[in-house]
């Protein structure tokens, strides 16, 4: 819902306004039951269950497709797949904050390791995900200066209350990854870095993002250092089509 925080903050409701008819997928938050879906699961029963439900809710085939942060690293995966496979139900594809190369990948690869990756999969083999707290510590440790000890001077230390702020309510808001999803993304992603070299595997096939030739809009933001916009930038080059960066 970063995407519709508030009327005065919603680029849903500017695309509404802009005349688009907008569909959101609002990804589960998994628990034990949910431990194998894969990379490919979240293609095959979110990406593109998404498109047959809209094509069956108003008839309409043909889509213009956002994924943002690493819901736009995976529909950049899907593409690969589905041009393979013959689907050509997107027509566009925008990205927003999104990495395919990992070469750059930022201030997170300090917690990306073999060894760190291993015992990532070893704490989430006993539930069958990775706890959201987890990750959002990670996240918060990256910018402390930011995230952490403005709040322990102001609340602990001087007895503020916080100030209400829509950003950071939906960063602290954290959700849990499926293990086997998230392991393939930390190993095929910023461990192989296999998307960008053409050599990422999905449903028995090598998938390659030079076989996405549809438009692509590929928005970086200049203080993300989860996906630096050196690294979103660097990532164009490997589509086979038209790329606009921003």
């Amino acid at each position: 819902y970063i995407l519709d925080l508030n009327p005065q903050k919603s680029f849903i409701r500017w695309a509404v306004e802009q005349g688009h008819t907008v569909f959101v997928i609002s990804w589960v938050n998994p628990d034990e039951r949910h431990g194998t879906k894969s990379w490919e699961a979240y293609i095959r029963e979110g990406l593109q269950y998404g498109l047959d439900t809209v094509e069956k809710a108003i008839g309409e085939r043909d889509v213009n497709a956002i994924g943002y942060c690493v819901g736009g690293t995976l529909l950049a995966a899907a593409l690969a797949l589905m041009a393979q496979e013959g689907d050509d139900r997107i027509k566009s594809a925008t990205f927003f904050t999104t990495q395919v190369d990992f070469t750059y990948a930022g201030d997170l690869k300090v917690f990306v390791d073999e060894e760190q990756v291993a015992a990532v999969e070893k704490s989430m083999s006993e539930k069958g995900y990775l706890d959201g707290t987890k990750m959002a510590t990670a996240f918060n440790m990256l910018r402390s200066g930011d995230l952490i000890w403005p709040y322990v001077v102001n609340n602990y230390m001087r007895g503020k209350d916080p100030l209400p702020f829509d950003l950071l309510y939906w960063n602290a808001d954290s959700t849990r990854m499926a293990a086997a999803n998230h392991s393939f993304y930390l190993r095929n992603c910023y461990l192989e870095n296999n998307l960008s070299q053409g050599t990422m595997e999905l449903a028995g096939r090598t998938v390659s993002l030079g076989d996405i030739t549809i438009p692509v809009y590929n928005l970086a933001s200049k203080e993300d250092h989860i996906a630096p916009a050196l690294s979103v930038f660097l990532g164009s080059k490997y589509f086979g089509g038209t790329v606009e960066y921003v």
